[in-house]
């Protein structure tokens, strides 16, 4: 687990939620298009789609904009960082800080230490 980063968590989840069904959903949509050319092209079409929403998952991962926020210039935002709306962001934000304002200010931080890293899971 300590492998995987939550950026691509969240973008496996996103992956799964919309790609091509089980077979048995397969084989209805087959049923329902009565066309094994269009069956293969609405899978081809799921598989894709998903693909492309989970690859902006996992490049975008975490930062939430509020409405109305502006990021001025070549500025790193980091990954779990969260600007307020309205807010003017000046200066690099780091990983999981909360800004808000005009210039954005820190206003929060996430804690260091992420505890299902550091778990015993061994019974």
């Amino acid at each position: 687990a300590a492998d995987y980063s939550p950026a691509a968590a969240f973008a496996f989840m996103c992956f799964n939620l919309l790609c091509a069904p089980c077979f048995a959903a397969i084989g209805a949509i087959k049923r329902e298009m009565n066309n094994a050319k269009w069956t293969w092209a609405a899978i081809g079409w799921m598989c894709c789609w998903a693909y492309v929403v989970a690859f902006i998952a996992y490049n975008v991962f975490g930062v939430l904009l509020g409405a109305g926020a502006s990021i001025l210039g070549n500025i790193t935002i980091g990954d779990c960082a969260k600007i307020g709306a309205g807010s003017v962001v000046v200066k690099p934000v780091e990983p999981c800080a909360t800004v808000v304002g005009v210039p954005a200010r820190v206003v929060n931080r996430c804690p260091d230490r992420i505890p299902a890293l550091d778990m015993d899971q061994e019974i």
